[in-house]
């Protein structure tokens, strides 16, 4: 497993552990937890051409936000820097 830093401009492609390339993407993700979907929307990420391999950077929280949607019973949030926190607050998160 790779972490990349989404936020450097200059680096939008990487080498995956498969050997594909991967390239820099915003976008939605799917997460699982029993049988529940969870969608988070404008993700930055980086996604391989070659086995579909998704790489975020530590900042994105993905399976911090992930558990705390799970416990709040809400299957749709778009992801920003503010959200793991206004989650904490008990502030709607749902996609504009």
């Amino acid at each position: 497993m790779m972490v990349m830093d989404s936020r450097d401009s200059t680096n939008k492609t990487c080498i995956c552990a498969c050997g594909g390339v991967m390239l820099y993407k915003v976008g939605t993700i799917t997460r699982t937890i029993r049988n529940t979907e969870i969608r988070i929307h404008k993700v930055p990420h980086f996604d391989c051409t070659s086995c579909g391999e998704l790489e975020f950077d530590l900042d994105t929280k993905i399976p911090t936000l992930t558990v705390y949607a799970y416990q709040a019973e809400i299957s749709e949030a778009v992801w920003s820097e503010d959200l793991l926190e206004d989650m904490k607050q008990g502030n709607p998160w749902l996609p504009r």
